[in-house]
């Protein structure tokens, strides 16, 4: 067996790119040439919410590996509530608003592909609704 280091992968159209966002929390991605991407989330210390967003044609799947999140889910002009809990997931469909809001200290895998770019797209109107929600 051989090692692929990350020189190795880019050769095969695979980077990596790791961040550590404002609220402390986590990202390490896995991204492939052809647009699908693996992302490891660890929440910090505190809960939060991501920002609201929608994918054109790509397919995005959550499953929470610790602790818990909720996911918001805006179809229709309506909006549903989904929490997540120890090895639950949950699949969102391309052009579906969607808004995770992450409970402290938790593991969050998100794989995301049917998209040759990114197909990220911010839903301002959706993050509204969720600073008003209460989730206590």
């Amino acid at each position: 067996m051989k090692k692929i280091d990350n020189s190795d992968a880019l050769m095969f159209g695979i980077s990596t790119n790791h961040e550590i966002m404002d609220n402390d929390e986590m990202r390490f991605r896995l991204i492939s040439g052809h647009g699908s991407s693996y992302i490891l989330t660890k929440s910090g210390h505190t809960a939060y919410w991501q920002k609201a967003h929608l994918h054109q044609m790509m397919t995005e799947l959550y499953l929470v590996e610790k602790g818990s999140a909720i996911i918001v889910i805006y179809e229709n002009e309506r909006y549903q509530l989904k929490r997540l809990y120890e090895n639950e997931s949950l699949m969102i469909k391309p052009g579906v608003a969607h808004n995770l809001y992450i409970f402290e200290d938790s593991i969050i895998h998100t794989v995301k592909y049917g998209a040759l770019s990114n197909d990220w797209h911010s839903y301002p109107e959706l993050d509204e609704i969720c600073q008003k929600l209460d989730l206590t």
